[in-house]
């Protein structure tokens, strides 16, 4: 791929100016092209197994399960597995962060959706980074704000009027995550798939862990001590979650640039690194 973009976001337009502050190591920049819109982008359809929905679930459905679970199936800080694991989401958060920089259209609509995207991104490198040093409640309560900064994307670009995206910039808090997620989870190509299903059924224990709920509580107690005890599958799901919406959200990018042969890339280099995953027995 070619050089890394060393940049956040930037965008002037009449509605909004975003800064180019540096995003850190991994940080794709996005320039933007001035005039009209693009038509809206040919849509590619998705992986099924993008948002590693099996296994997923049983994280977001197992409230207490640490509390039983066997010593040796607990994560450790020097666990081979996690550190191959880590190695390989760096590889893909460094994938995702170089190669062309595509131009995203200057209009509010695609300035917002990209810069929730590149959130989304952000995230991503974060959580890759909160486990390697084993901050694994952190990696966890950033698994909704990641998820939710993929679906503001999506809401923004295909959800709202350009009324409605007027109103959602004049309005500082915006919309609450629930109006998103239900008028993202209706979107045709999303509804029926697996991120529609993690929303539906799962929204309440993501919020356990980002704020710190029975879901991550139950995750520090052992008898007699106060500490992590997260399982080492758990902390593999979480890894392959955030990969997966890092992905998702790159390709929504490219989709906003209209760089379609981009979109096929990206779509490709995550089939790629899912059968790398399974080749090497992590969970999907």
């Amino acid at each position: 791929m070619p050089r890394m973009g060393k940049h956040g976001l930037h965008c002037r337009s009449s509605s909004l100016i975003m800064s180019d502050k540096p995003s850190g190591a991994y940080g794709r920049r996005l320039r933007h092209r001035g005039g009209a819109p693009s038509a809206a982008p040919n849509r590619h359809e998705l992986p099924r197994s993008r948002c590693h929905c099996a296994a997923l679930a049983r994280l977001l459905e197992d409230q207490y399960r640490a509390n039983e679970m066997d010593d040796a199936a607990i994560a450790r800080a020097d666990s081979l597995i996690i550190k191959d694991a880590v190695a390989q989401s760096r590889r893909a958060a460094l994938w995702i962060g170089s190669g062309d920089e595509p131009d995203i259209p200057s209009d509010s609509r695609h300035t917002l959706a990209a810069a929730s995207h590149a959130l989304a991104l952000e995230h991503h490198r974060t959580i890759i980074e909160a486990i390697a040093t084993f901050c694994i409640g952190s990696a966890c309560a950033l698994m909704r704000c990641q998820l939710d900064a993929y679906v503001q994307g999506l809401y923004l670009s295909e959800c709202l009027t350009d009324d409605k995206v007027r109103k959602f910039i004049e309005d500082r808090s915006g919309p609450s995550s629930g109006t998103m997620r239900r008028a993202v989870t209706s979107i045709p190509r999303i509804k029926n798939g697996a991120l529609a299903k993690i929303i539906r059924d799962h929204g309440s224990a993501l919020n356990s862990y980002t704020h710190g709920g029975m879901h991550q509580l139950s995750r520090r107690l052992r008898e007699g001590s106060i500490e992590p005890t997260y399982g080492e599958q758990e902390v593999l799901t979480v890894l392959a979650f955030a990969n997966s919406i890092a992905f998702s959200s790159l390709g929504e990018i490219f989709d906003l640039a209209g760089r379609h042969d981009l979109r096929r890339q990206a779509d490709q280099r995550f089939v790629d690194d899912v059968q790398e995953w399974r080749a090497r027995g992590l969970p999907i």
